[in-house]
C-alpha cells in the first residue's frame, strides 16, 4: 500500500530543505510511518474518504522520524572529545531535536486519533494462590 503522504508534504509541514533532509531519508521515514499507522486503523476506515487527515498525520509521524534520525546523526558526528584531559564540546544539543520530535509525534497521533482503533487491553493476569513468606501457619 502506498503511503498516504509524500515527501513534499513532510517538507512543507516541517519546513525541511533538501540540504537538511534528503528525499531518501524522508521516503524511508514515510514508509516507517505508514507501517505504524495501517495496523492501528479502525476497521472500515476508508483511506480515500479520510485522505487529508491520514496524509497530515502520516507526514507529521514521518517528520518526527526524520527529526530523530537527524538528531542521532548529529550526535554521532558532533560528539565531544577529550584532549589532554580537557573535554571539548563542539556539538549543538541533539536532545532538543529529540524532544521536538516527541512533540511532533504526539501531534501526529492526535491528528489520527479519530481514525484509530483503541489500543488492545492486556488480558487479566493469572495469579497463583498466596502463600506466607515469613512466618504464618504453613511454617515447618
Amino acid at each position: 500500500m502506498q503511503p498516504f503522504a509524500d515527501t513534499a508534504l513532510v517538507r512543507l509541514k516541517l519546513q525541511l530543505t533538501e540540504d537538511t533532509a534528503p528525499d531518501a531519508l524522508i521516503s524511508d521515514c514515510l514508509a516507517a510511518a505508514h507501517r505504524r499507522i495501517v495496523p492501528r486503523l479502525r476497521p472500515g476506515v476508508d483511506p480515500e474518504t479520510h485522505a487529508q487527515v491520514l496524509a497530515a498525520g502520516e507526514a507529521l509521524l514521518a517528520g518526527a522520524c526524520v527529526m530523530r534520525r537527524l538528531a542521532a546523526s548529529r550526535a554521532l558526528q558532533n560528539r565531544s572529545v577529550t584532549i589532554a584531559g580537557q573535554r571539548l564540546d563542539n556539538a549543538a544539543d541533539p536532545g532538543a531535536l529529540s524532544c521536538a520530535a516527541r512533540a511532533v509525534e504526539d501531534g501526529a497521533w492526535r491528528v489520527l486519533a479519530t481514525l484509530l482503533a483503541p489500543p488492545p487491553v492486556a488480558p487479566d493476569m493469572m495469579c497463583s494462590p498466596s502463600r506466607p513468606v515469613l512466618g504464618g501457619e504453613d511454617r515447618p
